[in-house]
């Protein structure tokens, strides 16, 4: 029998107006499929309804061709989760925000393989995101800079435009997206460019650490603005976007170099500004809206009435508790364009933190819909390695979909389990789903406050040197045991799931090394109460012969499962900083 209430069709996004019977209509229906565009009969852009019966097939009412898309999406889903039969039902939908996006991290030393990329791309058009952006530092093949991307394997500017027309046959616009003021040490510790750095011989961050390498470009050289104008003009020209994603955050050196006296003379903030307004410049002679991001904005209140006006802001914070009624409210009360931007909270955790994620995501969506954000993004960073495969990341991806397209109907939907076992893994069991999520709430077991980092994370990361101060915050052996006790549930219950999708055998190797990887790290902890040391590469290097030769075999498949989804440029890069733990190093990522 089909089913006969929409809480029994799990859908994603969950549709705002549903209407069954109990009805039953065979498959025989799809082969009378009839759609329209009529914006009268559906006023809301993007909008669509969906009326299946048994008289008269499929009718399909789109606003314009993306609700016709979000229709034919909506009724893929339905077949899939009902095999056999469909109801009769009406369903009438439209998205709360006209800008849904995600922005994929692929310059943390993880460059996707093409077919990664648009398998990516296409779930996420199922689920009715409609923007995406790739963050991007040194990972496109800029023609004349190629001493900067050689080694990273990048992707070629034939590639950014066989993506750009992906997108458009799936109503996705693909927002070009380069750095073009911080995050450059790529670029900066490159012969040719360190010219161009504020501070080539390092810089001291806000929270006491001391970078022994560039980070941004000195705004007050116009040799700078040359490569952004260079850079600007070969990426517009691949994407026919209307935006152009200039990014431009967390220039914590600016001030600390060459612009020291510009700086003391007109005000830090003043300076940034300034040179933002200049890349805009750049931007804005392409046709193209620039976006960047408002934390230079936020920490200097007195520049909202200046940020440029034909330009949007893109106010991000990750946090559950990130105050972003308050941000968007000052935002919208001073006319500024915003999209809100929360993230998955897969970095700097492994295994994930999903509630954290949640409330996040959710939290951003209610911001937004109140005070009129032109967007909501959802942001998948990749820190320090990129160390966790992507499928951790599709819990915090799913419902941020799902909120963005209507807030009121899934907003309490928080156990993204159901949704991610139906419509990504197909496990009729539901483990597979069940044990994702489990492991994303394996953070609730760190003793450490005020960490946005897991301490399986932090104990890999903080060794000797990376940080400045080479200190750990210690976890005691028994929080450690807590988590191989939750480890030991999660692993017997996962062992169990049947998932069926095409890379079922891949995502269990991918999600089965972040169990094993973790577990050894909390054996180590685990096993030797009497340390009381305060580096975690004390517990590496100390480790047993039998702890290092399971952590060698956790390296190699950790090679083998990066090459199956990514490019082989980076991961050395990505391996070095893994293995640090287990050898004498100095800290081999300068970049937060």
């Amino acid at each position: 029998m089909p089913h006969p209430s929409s809480e029994k069709v799990l859908l994603l996004p969950q549709p705002r107006i549903c209407t069954w019977t109990n009805d039953a209509v065979s498959r025989r229906v799809l082969d009378h499929v009839v759609s329209r565009i009529d914006p009268q009969a559906m006023p809301h852009e993007q909008g669509y309804r969906l009326h299946i019966t048994s008289e008269k097939g499929v009718q399909i009412i789109g606003h314009d061709d993306a609700g016709v898309f979000y229709a034919q999406q909506t009724l893929k889903q339905m077949v899939a989760t009902n095999h056999a039969l469909l109801c009769s039902v009406t369903i009438e939908d439209w998205p709360d925000f006209k800008v849904r996006g995600a922005m994929l991290d692929v310059s943390r030393d993880r460059v996707p393989t093409m077919e990664t990329l648009l398998e990516n791309i296409d779930r996420l058009a199922s689920w009715k995101i409609n923007q995406i952006h790739l963050y991007v530092e040194h990972t496109i093949a800029y023609q004349g800079h190629e001493a900067v991307w050689k080694d990273s394997s990048p992707l070629t500017l034939e590639e950014i435009t066989i993506l750009d027309k992906h997108c458009q046959s799936l109503h996705i616009d693909f927002v070009p997206s380069q750095n073009l003021f911080g995050h450059l040490h790529p670029w900066l510790s490159t012969e040719g460019y360190k010219h161009l750095a504020e501070c080539p011989d390092g810089w001291k961050s806000a929270w006491g650490a001391q970078y022994s390498g560039p980070f941004s470009l000195n705004p007050t050289d116009p040799a700078s603005l040359d490569l952004v104008s260079d850079l600007v003009s070969q990426l517009a020209s691949c994407c026919d976007s209307k935006f152009f994603n200039i990014n431009c955050d967390e220039t914590f050196d600016v001030g600390q170099g060459k612009s020291k006296a510009a700086c003391d003379e007109k005000g830090r903030a003043t300076v940034y500004l300034d040179f933002l307004n200049e890349i805009c410049d750049q931007v804005h002679q392409h046709g193209k809206t620039p976006l960047f991001w408002g934390d230079i904005v936020l920490h200097h209140p007195e520049l909202i009435d200046r940020v440029p006006k034909n330009a949007v802001l893109l106010n991000w914070g990750y946090e559950a508790n990130h105050p972003y009624m308050e941000q968007t409210r000052k935002f919208h009360e001073a006319g500024v364009r915003q999209y809100v931007c929360p993230g998955t909270s897969t970095w700097r955790s492994l295994t994930g933190r999903h509630d954290n994620a949640i409330e996040n995501l959710r939290s951003a969506a209610e911001a937004g819909l109140k005070y009129n954000a032109e967007g909501y993004l959802i942001t998948d960073w990749g820190d320090h390695g990129h160390w966790h495969p992507f499928v951790f990341s599709w819990p915090g991806l799913a419902y941020g979909a799902a909120v963005s397209w209507s807030y009121n109907t899934n907003a309490a939907h928080r156990d993204t389990a159901g949704w991610l076992n139906t419509h990504v893994f197909h496990d009729a069991t539901g483990y597979f789903g069940q044990a994702l999520r489990d492991l994303g709430q394996l953070y609730e077991l760190d003793e450490r406050e005020d960490d946005v980092a897991t301490w399986w994370f932090d104990f890999l990361r903080h060794t000797t040197g990376e940080l400045g101060t080479g200190e750990w915050k210690p976890i005691s052996p028994a929080g450690a045991g807590r988590v191989l006790e939750r480890l030991n549930k999660i692993e017997a219950m996962f062992n169990q799931a049947q998932p069926s999708c095409k890379d079922a055998d891949l995502l269990t190797r991918e999600v089965s090394w972040i169990m094993r990887l973790t577990r050894w790290m909390a054996d180590r902890v685990h096993e030797d109460s009497s340390q009381k040391a305060s580096k975690s590469e004390e517990w590496g290097l100390n480790a047993s012969p039998e702890a290092k030769a399971s952590f060698e075999k956790i390296i190699t498949d950790y090679k083998a499962l990066w090459l199956e989804r990514s490019r082989p440029g980076g991961l050395s890069k990505s391996v070095e900083k893994l293995t640090q733990i287990t050898r004498k190093g100095t800290g081999v990522d300068p970049c937060p």
